[in-house]
């Protein structure tokens, strides 16, 4: 452990980083897939801005080019995820289901499934509240690293609207506002019901709202994984769950997709 302390100032830097998201590695590719976090959003952002963006452009050329360099990145990273998981899912049984009643287990390796899954899950952090990198004042084309940050932490968790009849959102998106005298980003949050393949205009308005980030809203956070810890818990999912932490309380859930 002395000897990667002393070190690793030398091995974690930017390419290192990004070089672990883009291992071909089908094990390190999942891994980095479900554990990415902002050490590895701010390294793609310098890199991008070291080898891509073009250094002869200044103001907001840099600030477009930057910003279109880094959502493309994120586009096909995630394409290329999605498609190697389809591929591997769609390669065909390697198996018949004979082989499974001789280890005791079901055609989802079920029993070896379970074990794993209460022996050692991945932690996502939720720090519920406003913290102070996301009160950094934002300019009239927004701020391209803030907007990373905040999609990280927030898109895919759940909040109860705490009033009414205690509809369920999740957040789907970070959006800019623009007002005369001051620029900020807000929450936007959907219902289950609402249709991802139709624009928000096309969509009943029921069906998502705005919230800013403030006190009522993080209560709404709250609310909802008190309310539901326990159901969330004890539900079974065929899908990996992973621990969230909300105002030191821990629950076990899965942030949407």
């Amino acid at each position: 452990m002395r000897f990667w302390i002393k070190r690793r100032d030398k091995l974690v830097h930017s390419y290192s980083l990004v070089g672990y998201l883009l291992s071909p590695n089908q094990t390190i590719m999942d891994h980095a897939y479900e554990n990415r976090s902002v050490i590895h959003q701010e390294a793609v952002v310098n890199l991008i801005q070291k080898l891509i963006v073009d250094p002869k452009l200044v103001g907001v050329d840099k600030s477009q080019s930057l910003a279109e360099s880094i959502s493309r990145f994120w586009e096909e990273y995630n394409w290329f995820a999605r498609a190697r998981a389809e591929k591997l899912s769609s390669a065909g049984k390697l198996w018949e289901d004979a082989d499974f009643k001789s280890l005791k287990m079901d055609e989802y390796c079920k029993d070896m499934v379970e074990a794993l899954d209460a022996s050692a899950r991945p932690t996502k952090m939720f720090r519920n509240w406003q913290e102070t990198w996301e009160r950094k004042p934002v300019g009239a084309n927004g701020d391209v690293l803030l907007l990373e940050r905040l999609q990280l932490k927030y898109i895919g968790f759940k909040l109860d609207e705490n009033e009414g009849d205690h509809r369920v959102f999740t957040v789907h998106a970070i959006e800019l506002k623009r007002e005369p005298r001051r620029k900020f980003y807000q929450l936007v949050a959907v219902t289950k019901e609402f249709d991802k393949s139709l624009s928000f205009e096309d969509n009943d308005l029921m069906h998502y709202d705005v919230w800013d980030f403030c006190g009522e809203t993080y209560d709404c956070f709250r609310v909802y994984y008190d309310e539901y810890a326990t159901k969330i818990m004890s539900s079974q999912s065929s899908f990996k769950a992973a621990s969230f932490v909300c105002c030191n309380r821990r629950y076990d859930t899965k942030p949407s997709t």
